[in-house]
């Protein structure tokens, strides 16, 4: 699993998938440009939201020792807790989560903020992790496919990747009514998710023509 790192996606998206799903890198540096930087992440592009997760024989006390040894900014007795609730809720690695909390904390919030404030830094960058699969793919949708998205979908392993949105999408249903089926925020997130994978995988489909048999695997 990739450890979550704030930003990526949506740096990706700006630099790279827009370029390409729009047609403004036409040129063939731009292109090669464009596809360098899309393979140097291809891993982590491939597995929607599968992020590093929580260690669970971490213990507030031993967060805390690793956080006075590394982090001394974070070593109040309230930020520890923030950094192990951020990391309970998000279902993210303990020291991705102290990442986290330091930029919630660089961005200005107090320290009752930095839940809320990871939580939304946390669903925007799966956002632009989902944007980047389905801006890609609106152009398997057109007659021809467009060259730019079959390579893309070819870079990241073409069926491979469509298992994996479709993981993320069992995921992301399951929670919906599970124990994060009060968490507004998460269903607000959950909801646009949904739909860019859905709209990730007509495309694809379209594209492919896969039989229902393909389809229900």
């Amino acid at each position: 699993m990739a450890a979550f790192e704030a930003e990526l996606f949506e740096g990706l998206h700006a630099s790279a998938v827009s370029r390409l799903a729009s047609g403004s890198s036409s040129s063939g540096r731009g292109q090669t440009e464009a596809f360098a930087e899309l393979r140097a992440n291809k891993d982590a592009l491939a597995k929607p939201f599968s992020f590093r997760g929580r260690e669970d024989t971490v213990d507030l006390p031993s967060l805390a020792r690793h956080i006075q040894a590394d982090r001394p900014r974070l070593a109040s007795e309230a930020l520890v807790k923030a950094v192990d609730e951020v990391s309970r809720t998000l279902r993210i690695h303990q020291h991705d989560s102290i990442k986290l909390v330091e930029r919630a904390l660089d961005l200005g919030s107090n320290v009752l903020e930095v839940p809320k404030k990871c939580a939304a830094i946390y669903f925007r960058e799966c956002h632009f992790q989902a944007l980047c699969l389905h801006d890609m793919a609106q152009g398997l949708a057109s007659s021809p496919p467009d060259k730019r998205s079959v390579a893309f979908f070819g870079l990241l392993g073409g069926k491979r990747l469509i298992a994996s949105v479709f993981e993320a999408l069992g995921v992301l249903l399951r929670d919906l009514s599970g124990d994060r089926a009060g968490d507004q925020r998460f269903l607000s997130h959950a909801g646009v998710m949904i739909q860019l994978l859905v709209e990730t995988l007509f495309a694809y489909f379209s594209a492919c023509r896969a039989s229902v048999d393909e389809a229900e695997q």
